[in-house]
């Protein structure tokens, strides 16, 4: 039986001085507001039913500096917005959205350096992604991130070129 995340939350007392949530294996779903959640460096949310990790914007701003490691292990999150997570997110050191149904959408929006960063967490272990595929996610990554450094360099030599062109 699932639980409403919102209520769960609601019960817990000193929400200011809390500096891990553990919200693991509650069956928890729907949003959740975290604004009292000032001091949050790490988020177990493993073991529950979440749909997306929407509900992670709404920490403050000062807590969305100080996080640094976020478990979302065993949910039913498809879809993960990577741009917004790495922006909102700074000094993430470690990221598991293992067991969740991901897809590769959403990587359209992230710039090079995102990329390379993105790339660089799941090599170095420190974001955990299974597709159910092996290292799918993990290959795709790199032949995006070549893709779009191809295209950054044809752009360059596109502009040089019509530079050149007498007017």
């Amino acid at each position: 039986m699932t639980r409403n995340a919102q209520e769960y939350i609601d019960r817990i007392i000193n929400k200011e001085k809390q500096l891990v949530l553990n919200l693991k294996d509650q069956r928890l779903m729907g949003e959740m507001n975290l604004g009292d959640f000032t001091n949050l460096i790490s988020i177990k949310a493993d073991g529950n039913e979440f749909i997306n990790l929407d509900w992670l914007f709404t920490l403050p701003e000062s807590s969305q500096k100080k996080l640094k490691w976020l478990n979302i292990w065993g949910n039913k999150i498809e879809n993960v917005d990577f741009s917004r997570l790495l922006n909102g997110f700074p000094n993430l050191e470690s990221i598991n959205l293992e067991n969740n149904p991901l897809n590769g959408n959403n990587f359209e929006s992230l710039n090079n350096q995102q990329f390379s960063q993105l790339v660089e967490l799941v090599e170095t272990k420190k974001l955990k992604i299974n597709s159910w595929k092996g290292s799918f996610l993990l290959d795709l990554l790199k032949y995006t991130k070549r893709l779009k450094e191809e295209n950054a360099q044809l752009k360059q030599q596109t502009q040089a070129q019509i530079q050149i062109l007498p007017k």
